[in-house]
């Protein structure tokens, strides 16, 4: 059976290397047709926000200094603390939310993927066994093979999970 076994990991190599050229011409495609994203108005808005953060942990200092010196009573101190506290809450949720998308956008840059994908398979048939593994594991994260018990050798399913850039 050591003949069948080679030949099952024939068939599954090829289709993975399939769907990966499969997957440099859907990057090839939309790479041309969409240029990469803008994030300057990502950024922007990230760095009013943080400009605002600054601002708010500067009002939330003078509220100490207010109250060390008795401007403010307790419970006044309380009340506009509550309020600038939310405020930096609010503020520090939007830049997270901010960064996240940059790193969304970022993580997307179809060029540098399609790229990297080509170097792979371009190298792939001149190099051993070990190399290849190394390759398809640097953007490839994990790989699903579903196969019914009994079937021919090729009826089979991959799904893959590639590795963001």
């Amino acid at each position: 059976t050591g003949c069948c076994a080679s030949a099952k990991f024939e068939y599954v190599e090829a289709a993975i290397l399939e769907l990966l050229r499969q997957r440099l011409q859907d990057l090839t495609l939309r790479r041309e047709s969409a240029a990469k994203a803008d994030t300057a108005p990502l950024e922007a808005k990230l760095a009013a926000a943080r400009k605002e953060l600054a601002a708010a942990n500067s009002q939330k200092a003078r509220l100490y200094e207010l109250l060390e010196l008795q401007e403010y009573d307790l419970p006044t101190f309380r009340e506009r603390m509550a309020i600038v506290r939310d405020k930096i809450t609010g503020i520090e949720s939007l830049i997270g939310a901010t960064e996240h998308r940059l790193r969304e956008l970022r993580a997307v840059d179809t060029a540098t993927q399609a790229k990297r994908l080509a170097e792979i398979l371009d190298a792939y048939e001149d190099s051993d066994a070990p190399h290849r593994n190394a390759l398809l594991k640097s953007v490839i994260d994990v790989i699903w093979y579903t196969k019914a018990k009994k079937t021919k050798p090729m009826d089979f399913e991959l799904e893959i999970v590639y590795k963001p850039n």
